[in-house]
């Protein structure tokens, strides 16, 4: 049964590399310490990949195994104090590079602060699903773009962990975290066609913590 666990791990940095060398990059799988040029206390990354001069590193987890978020934020600190360098930690649940935007592509704060905007149009036209998908791929979007900027490697990570780890991390309040696992049940309805109660209310109160964030995240005085 202990080779499962790794059976799995194996699978999916291969996947990863297949998918990388798709998309152009050499990929190194397994690499030594000594194929990263400054040190990171000997850690060995599940794979590398380097496009012209775009590179990053990939640790490859799979559930069930047990692993330090604050060591893998070390690594992701150190990585990013070099240009062009990344660090990504994947899991099972995560989709394929190509599948899912990496870090650079993420939308920045005015970006989200726009659609924010729109998607109370939404809700203000009366059209409360379609207002509670769009405040949704906000909020996720704002909590994705916070773990960047906080130097955690779990922007890649499926909603409910991302949600578990900044709260973890002291970036989202305790109510912050209730809220938004709450909400993220009655999203989830909506997107997959189940009957939902109240959807107004539930776009409204995502209205209501998506404002609350963008106040502590990005002043309103900074964005103006």
């Amino acid at each position: 049964m202990r080779s499962q666990p790794q059976n799995a791990r194996q699978k999916r940095i291969s996947e990863l590399a297949a998918e990388y060398a798709q998309r152009g990059f050499h990929v190194l799988v397994d690499p030594g310490p000594d194929s990263v040029p400054f040190d990171l206390g000997g850690y060995r990354p599940s794979l590398l990949a380097e496009q012209g001069n775009e590179y990053h590193i990939v640790e490859v987890k799979t559930p069930g195994t047990h692993f330090s978020v604050d060591r893998l934020q070390e690594l992701a600190e150190e990585v990013t104090r070099h240009p062009n360098w990344r660090f990504f930690l994947v899991t099972a649940d995560d989709l394929l590079p190509g599948e899912f935007p990496a870090s650079a592509m993420l939308l920045s704060a005015e970006q989200l602060e726009e659609r924010f905007e729109k998607a109370g149009r939404l809700l203000e036209l009366g059209n409360s699903e379609a207002a509670l998908l769009a405040l949704w791929a906000v909020l996720e979007g704002m909590l994705r773009l916070q773990a960047e900027r906080a130097s955690l490697p779990v922007e890649r990570l499926p909603s409910p962990v991302l949600i578990d780890y900044l709260y973890s991390h002291g970036e989202i309040s305790m109510e912050q975290f209730d809220e938004a696992r709450f909400l993220l049940d009655l999203r989830n309805r909506v997107a997959h066609g189940f009957v939902t109660p109240d959807v107004e209310t539930a776009a409204t109160r995502l209205q209501s913590l998506i404002v609350g964030l963008l106040d502590e995240w990005v002043p309103r005085s900074a964005a103006a």
